[in-house]
């Protein structure tokens, strides 16, 4: 199918350039392809817009306002918490469980895994202030992590007899968390 003879900006074929998948759209775009001037309904899912995304988040622009649910916010924020206390003092992260980080490797891993995953969810939950596509998925994926955090402490106690009461308060948080997230 031929584009229209107008001028169009270099970037028209690209993932923010014109065009409607759906033959017949008229919608604001209704002008980008011959397919579009049918004079049917439109459908926004399909047309792309010709002018590239605003780099502010959804909540800064004036078009639509997108808050940040206050569960995604007190989620990432005690993630972020977490990750920055990993980076900061590994060892002691660990201390009031009773395990040592006397190695490197042992440093390494608290990191990693308290470090590095608490920030990533931590991103993630605000993700869709920026990439507003995303919608909900990511915090469905970080209640998922922290619902496994927290099954994974249950079969611990179930098999171990019994759970201690930092384990105990860490199992109650991941499950409100991921509790806050799914609402």
């Amino acid at each position: 199918m031929p584009w229209p003879t107008r001028a169009m900006p270099p970037a028209s074929r690209s993932w923010n350039g014109w065009g409607c998948a759906i033959p017949g759209c008229a919608g604001p775009m209704a002008s980008c392809s011959p397919a579009c001037s049918a004079g049917t309904d439109y459908h926004p899912g399909n047309c792309r817009r010709p002018w590239p995304r605003s780099p502010l988040p959804i909540s800064r622009r004036k078009e639509r306002p997108m808050p940040l649910p206050f569960a995604s916010a007190l989620v990432a924020l005690l993630l972020a918490g977490m990750g920055i206390a990993a980076f900061a003092r590994p060892a002691a992260l660990l201390a009031p469980l009773g395990l040592a980080a006397g190695t490197a490797d042992a440093r390494n891993e608290i990191q990693a895994v308290y470090g590095g995953f608490g920030l990533a969810m931590a991103a993630m939950l605000v993700a869709p202030l920026w990439l507003p596509e995303l919608g909900r998925g990511p915090a469905l994926m970080v209640a998922a992590a922290l619902a496994g955090m927290a099954g994974g402490r249950i079969v611990a106690t179930l098999r171990e007899g019994g759970i201690g009461r930092l384990p105990a308060l860490f199992l109650g948080l991941e499950a409100a968390g991921a509790a806050l997230l799914l609402l």
